[in-house]
């Protein structure tokens, strides 16, 4: 009874702190695994079919990831000016938001469900996230990186220009208090 307390607690300090409505949180809470991406993706038609959402995680993605790599410190800019589905709001994702887009079973396609309904040529790839790595040096010259390449996987690289390409989000949360340049 005391843990079950304590959640309620913490989730309730969360939503105060974060200003997420606790209907948000009841409705996607993360914790249901949707195997058929018919199922799980639908494209939005009042995006103008440029937007996804994601019926697990209760985000909406891009469907066609920009083509244009560049720096860490670009990505919050490039999608705060995105004009996706005739919409702004947009910001580049944590790395747990775009992992979450990864299917660990489905490694042939670069971990993407089978039958999704992302742009494949615009979706594979490696894309910088908003998160920081906190355990590479003190510096903060460090960022996530999700790679969806045959394989994928995520690691840490140097926040330089010219390495990673940003597939934006909106919804959710999206704080990082590591997000430090």
């Amino acid at each position: 009874m005391k843990t079950k307390r304590a959640i309620v607690r913490t989730i309730t300090a969360i939503v105060i702190l974060t200003g997420i409505s606790a209907a948000v949180l009841a409705a996607y809470p993360w914790d249901k695994r949707i195997d058929n991406a018919g199922a799980r993706f639908q494209v939005l038609s009042d995006f103008d079919a440029e937007a996804v959402f994601d019926k697990e995680t209760g985000l909406v993605w891009e469907k066609a990831p920009s083509t244009e790599v560049l720096s860490w410190a670009f990505v919050d800019n490039e999608c705060l000016a995105k004009f996706t589905g005739k919409r702004l709001g947009w910001r580049g994702p944590t790395i747990e938001e775009i992992l979450s887009l990864m299917d660990p079973l489905n490694n042939l396609t670069g971990k993407l469900p089978t039958g999704h309904p992302f742009d494949v040529g615009r979706a594979s790839g490696t894309f910088w996230s908003s998160t920081t790595d906190n355990v590479q040096p003190a510096n903060n010259n460090f960022a996530f990186v999700a790679n969806f390449e045959p394989g994928g996987s995520f690691f840490s690289d140097q926040k330089i220009p010219g390495l990673h390409r940003v597939w934006c989000v909106r919804g959710g949360v999206g704080y990082d208090g590591n997000n430090v340049q």
